[in-house]
């Protein structure tokens, strides 16, 4: 008897079950790490002793590690946190190596992240946003915003040594990756750090 007859249907409404197909697993590129070992990279970067894990938002050190969905390098600030901008009180604080600069939000792999701060040029020689775009497996919108999150992050190193003003609209248009970058700047000196690292074992290789 063919599908569907017992119910009364023509064996042609009958829809086919789908077997979803296996998603192709995509290799790491030459030089991308492994995202628990990015995770463990910056945490080293950020805080070089176990000691120096700071809450960002009250710098208690006071914390409680944590595991979220199954992952580690998430810590727990028990003190009472403010809202920004608002009188009112809040809980306690879940952090961890992204909050406070402008990884935060993001949702691309750290892995992804390292590799293109160790390897993306400056801003004088940047690569187009769909060439990125193909070779770390993220859209042309993303690419374009981490190529320019990371010019910015140089021309931020770059003022700060000459002791000048930052001109943010140098770089991008993109008012939201501005205010992205400019919230974050309190805290993004150990990426900065990792890059300039980064390129100097390149040069020397």
């Amino acid at each position: 008897m063919p599908a569907g007859a017992q119910l009364g249907l023509p064996p042609s409404t009958m829809s086919t079950p789908r077997i979803a197909k296996p998603r192709a697993h995509t290799p790491p590129l030459p030089g991308m790490c492994a995202e628990d070992k990015a995770l463990q990279t910056l945490e080293r970067y950020r805080w070089p002793n176990r000691n120096d894990v700071q809450c960002p938002r009250c710098n208690n050190k006071r914390l409680y590690q944590e595991r979220r969905r199954g992952k580690p390098g998430f810590y727990r600030c028990p003190a009472v946190h403010r809202y920004e901008g608002q009188g009112i009180s809040g809980g306690p604080y879940v952090f961890n190596v992204r909050s406070g600069t402008f990884l935060e939000h993001s949702g691309v792999p750290l892995s992804k992240w390292l590799y293109c701060l160790a390897n993306l040029p400056d801003f004088s020689n940047r690569i187009p946003a769909t060439q990125l775009a193909k070779a770390i497996h993220v859209t042309r919108r993303t690419a374009t915003r981490m190529i320019n999150l990371i010019a910015l992050l140089d021309e931020w190193a770059w003022c700060k040594r000459e002791g000048i003003e930052m001109p943010h609209d140098s770089i991008t248009d993109d008012e939201a990756t501005i205010d992205k970058f400019s919230e974050s700047t309190a805290h993004i000196e150990f990426l900065w750090e990792y890059r300039l690292e980064q390129v100097r074992l390149a040069k020397s290789s």
